[in-house]
């Protein structure tokens, strides 16, 4: 019998425990180039995974869901690879999962739980508001990423985000500050104390601390953060022939559909319509005009909520809700109206 264990199998691979651990459990995510090293050292070291209960509880309890609520978005995407970067190395294996923005997400994490039994879950995308009871009969410990979690009184349950009220703010501070006041707002369904309704919040502030009334009847447009749904539902608002300057979408990819439609309808960006988004995906750099955004450090959002999943999965009793900076990066999306100096390029 081989005296070999599965780390030494990994040291002498070169890569990590969790790698080995998907190459013997057949598990997607690693190349095939690494799978046929990592079977070679196995055969030549005549390493045999020991089969007994004790060691499949091992295998199955490195296992970490990240299940993504949306299937439409770049900037979870970008996440999604930070996220699996940081859970490998602190040693256990990613399983992602994508689900409808309409789905469940405590319910599915629940049947990934008893189908992988996965140690942690994180949920990006998704909200925790309201669903401390459905959080406690999960009886994992989980973390939110991009989604604050801070008013839910769980034990286990963590999160990370930007401050959405703040940083929602800041996007429509920046137009109302270089002159615009016919704002157009595109974002989700509103619901009481969500990351959309936050964000609302934020656009509310802007407008009041500045003497000024926004008119959600007229200016609010309801859409999914994908591309196609706001380009349809900015065409629809077009046919309305409302007077407007400027729009602050919720998501970047909303800020696109946005721009394509109000090119494809005759009108220029930014000199007809400013146009500023939110996240800060690399597509909105490379799209023409540059959309100006708030963007949101994914890195950093995926590092700290890994190490907060870590913690309560060490003790469950763990719970932490961080709050990190956005950024205001301009491109070429939005113009000045009335002279003003302000900074935050790209």
């Amino acid at each position: 019998m081989s005296n070999y264990t599965i780390k030494d199998i990994a040291r002498i691979a070169g890569v990590g425990v969790a790698t080995v651990s998907r190459v013997i459990n057949n598990c997607y995510g690693v190349s095939q180039e690494t799978r046929t090293k990592v079977m070679e050292v196995i055969e030549k070291c005549n390493y045999v995974p020991n089969s007994n209960a004790k060691n499949l509880k091992q295998v199955t309890s490195q296992i970490i869901c990240i299940i993504v609520k949306g299937t439409f978005n770049p900037f979870f995407h970008d996440m999604v690879i930070e996220l699996q970067k940081c859970v490998e190395a602190k040693g256990y294996i990613p399983v992602v999962s994508y689900i409808d923005e309409e789905e469940n997400e405590i319910r599915y994490a629940s049947q990934l739980i008893k189908e992988k039994k996965a140690v942690g879950i994180i949920f990006l995308g998704g909200s925790a508001v309201d669903r401390e009871e459905e959080l406690h009969k999960l009886n994992s410990p989980c973390v939110y990423a991009t989604s604050s979690a801070s008013g839910c009184d769980v034990s286990g349950v963590s999160s990370v985000s930007i401050d959405d009220k703040l940083e929602a703010k800041s996007a429509v501070s920046y137009l109302l500050d270089l002159g615009h006041k016919d704002i157009l707002i595109v974002g989700g369904a509103i619901y009481q104390k969500d990351l959309i309704y936050s964000r609302y919040k934020g656009v509310l502030e802007a407008f009041e601390e500045r003497g000024m009334f926004f008119d959600k009847e007229n200016m609010y447009l309801e859409s999914k953060f994908s591309c196609a749904s706001a380009y349809e539902n900015m065409a629809k608002f077009l046919k309305r022939k409302k007077m407007i300057t400027a729009v602050f979408a919720m998501s970047d990819v909303m800020a696109i559909g946005i721009a394509k439609c109000a090119i494809d309808n005759g009108f220029k960006v930014p000199e007809d319509i400013s146009i500023i988004g939110f996240d800060g995906i690399e597509q909105a750099w490379f799209y023409n005009p540059t959309i100006t955004t708030i963007k949101q450090p994914s890195m950093d959002i995926a590092k700290k909520s890994v190490d907060l999943l870590v913690k309560s999965i060490r003790n469950k009793k763990f719970s932490q809700h961080l709050i990190v900076p956005g950024k205001l990066l301009k491109g070429n999306s939005v113009r000045l109206i009335c002279k003003k100096n302000l900074e935050g390029d790209f």
